[in-house]
């Protein structure tokens, strides 16, 4: 029985060591990429710590002054324009990057494009601004 449990474990922890790990890769310079999702109840304290960060709101114009409104500071970027405004935001590519959209459905995607192209600190909010603003109204 001792000698199954062995082999048992020796073979989880040998299966382990070869899935990649979720939410990291290599970009195209060789260095490590994050994309880091943030549940909507730490997105304030986040901010604080990260008061310098590059916010991409990817909605729609029509949504950036919606009922959720917008986050304060954040840059107007459809997620359909972003590919080609990449060269706006170079100096972000060592810094901290933030992404929301409505709720989250574009989130993979955006942050895909930016570590694609070399951007290395991306954090998305999982939700989308709806999940943060419904979050906001449970405090």
């Amino acid at each position: 029985m001792p000698r199954r449990f062995l082999l048992a474990a020796a073979l989880l922890l040998t299966l382990a060591g070869c899935a990649p790990a979720p939410d990291v890769a290599t970009t195209p310079g060789g260095s490590t990429a994050y994309v880091r999702h943030l549940q909507p109840a730490d997105l304030d304290t986040w901010r604080g710590v990260h008061y310098d960060a590059l916010v991409l709101d990817l909605r729609s114009l029509a949504e950036y002054d919606d009922d959720l409104s917008h986050l304060d500071n954040a840059t107007l970027v459809p997620v359909e324009d972003l590919e080609s405004r990449l060269e706006e935001f170079a100096k972000f590519r060592t810094g901290t990057v933030l992404l929301y959209d409505r709720t989250g459905t574009t989130l993979v995607r955006a942050g895909q494009i930016f570590v694609t192209h070399g951007f290395q600190d991306i954090n998305v909010v999982d939700g989308g601004l709806k999940a943060y603003r419904d979050w906001q109204k449970t405090r």
